[in-house]
């Protein structure tokens, strides 16, 4: 029989594993002639309450110190950036410190996406260079939820049509949320890491299933 660390050993080189699976869940749903529709969003990931940040063993720095601004709170852990389609299937994941801007944690993700294809995001990813970049290299429309003080302001139509769409990935967060537990036991960065991206793995194969 392994022993104890041996297991949790193991058990932690599953990680190299999950980014294949995660590329080949991703090819699912990217698959096909013509565009497609993708909503891109970050979710915190609270490793413990702030009280206990100076207590906890798992991370340590300034940098998993993040705010949330749906719980209009700060928060100590990480940021889960999540990519799926107008439908709700899985397409890419990063998982990446608090405090990083939403914007810079984007570019963790590999974004392959196929020509003409449309890609939502809230007000935090807005980058007008970045617009102007994707759609010259790759026809990529990359639609932002415009500011209201934004120079480049969308049709009243577009504006709606781009909210509504983009409510999917909000429940999409809180599906991958009821299937966790109450509290995320893990010992080692590495284990709580494993852990969430178990969750985010669950949910794609659930909706393949039921799909």
């Amino acid at each position: 029989m392994l022993s104890k660390s041996r297991y949790y050993r193991r058990l932690h080189r599953l990680l190299r594993v999950l980014s294949s699976l995660f590329g080949s869940l991703g090819a699912l749903s990217k698959q096909g002639e013509g565009p497609k529709g993708f909503v891109v969003d970050t979710y915190p990931v609270p490793i413990c309450q702030n009280i206990r940040i100076k207590r906890s063993r798992i991370l340590k720095g300034e940098v998993y110190r993040g705010y949330s601004r749906s719980k209009r709170g700060f928060f100590y852990g990480y940021k889960l950036v999540l990519i799926t389609t107008v439908e709700g299937a899985f397409s890419e994941v990063a998982l990446v410190p608090g405090s990083m801007h939403d914007r810079t944690a984007l570019d963790f993700l590999p974004f392959d996406v196929s020509e003409d294809s449309l890609v939502l995001a809230d007000k935090a990813f807005t980058d007008d260079s970045l617009e102007e970049l994707w759609f010259q290299a790759g026809q990529v429309w990359f639609t932002l939820e415009r500011k209201k003080d934004h120079k480049q302001r969308y049709s009243l139509f577009f504006d709606w049509m781009a909210s509504r769409l983009r409510k999917r990935i909000e429940t999409v967060g809180s599906q991958i949320k009821a299937l966790w537990p109450y509290c995320l036991h893990a010992v080692t960065q590495a284990g709580f890491e494993l852990k969430v991206l178990s969750f985010v793995l669950a949910y794609a194969l659930i909706f393949l299933i039921n799909q």
